[in-house]
């Protein structure tokens, strides 16, 4: 049954990918601290905010704090755009906003060009 749901969920996502529905993410593997991957292949990046890239100071700390915050969980990512062909998303686990909290734990930024300053503090 389990199976069952997940192929449905999947080919819900794989479906969604190139319209403006929210979309789920599955079992997300972290890249950064603001891209991953969703099973099924769907590369996401996070809309509204910017990280340190790995290989500048703080980036592996970025990536571990997004990895803490979604890997292994369902997101509900809302597409913005297409940027390296990745989706731009602003997306949720649990209720709360991926970027918002990566902002809040000092390991993103406001990116004010695209969010218009929704993450400023």
């Amino acid at each position: 049954m389990r199976a069952l749901i997940l192929g449905a969920t999947l080919s819900a996502v794989l479906a969604s990918a190139s319209s403006a529905e929210p979309f789920l993410c599955v079992y997300p593997a972290v890249h950064d601290g603001d891209t991953w991957t969703c099973r099924g292949g769907q590369r996401v990046r996070l809309w509204g905010v910017n990280a340190a890239e790995l290989r500048d100071p703080g980036g592996a700390e970025a990536k571990r704090a997004l990895n803490h915050l979604i890997a292994g969980k369902v997101l509900t990512c809302v597409p913005k755009g297409r940027s390296y062909d990745r989706t731009v998303a602003l997306c949720t686990v649990d209720g709360h906003d991926v970027a918002e909290e990566m902002v809040r734990q000092r390991q993103a930024v406001d990116w004010p060009k695209y969010s218009r300053g929704r993450y400023a503090r």
